[in-house]
């Protein structure tokens, strides 16, 4: 379609405001008209330089996903449907578990712990539709359905 200058100016402004995926941007260039074999090109240039950095990304997501309380698997999931690949998800699950010294398995159970600790801090949880709705909720922030039977089982 373009000139180098013209695809570089397009990436760059779209990664300008927040970090993207390597697929966002592919995505992002494909529809402004550029050609895969353009886009792909620009793409390993900005991955050569750290603009892009689908590891980095999926590291920066995991803080942020379980800061909001959300399950792994949910954080891998929406990573996922960002186009990170499972291998660096993967290596992005490692680095977290040795940055900050846990298990993700054992921090699941920890913060769905603590969703339920606020969960029932405003809700009476000696009523079924309460515990169900907590089921729900952990459910619907990815925890495995073990954790929360194991969970809400305690307020039985």
């Amino acid at each position: 379609m373009g000139d180098s200058k013209d695809i570089r100016e397009s990436a760059m402004k779209f990664i300008a405001h927040r970090a993207k995926t390597s697929a966002q941007v592919l995505e992002h260039l494909t529809e402004e008209g550029y050609s895969r074999e353009e886009a792909e090109k620009q793409i390993r240039e900005m991955k050569e330089l750290r603009y892009i950095d689908d590891a980095g990304y999926a590291f920066n997501y995991m803080e942020y996903a379980f800061e909001k309380g959300r399950a792994f698997e949910r954080a891998r999931i929406e990573l996922e449907e960002r186009g990170v690949s499972r291998r660096d998800i993967e290596r992005a699950a490692e680095d977290y578990c040795h940055m900050y010294g846990v298990d993700i398995r054992e921090e699941d159970r920890k913060r769905a712990a603590g969703q339920a600790e606020a969960f029932a801090g405003s809700n009476d949880m000696c009523e079924e539709k309460n515990r169900n709705r907590l089921g729900r909720k952990l459910l619907s922030l990815g925890y495995d359905a073990s954790i929360v039977i194991d969970i809400v089982d305690r307020y039985r």
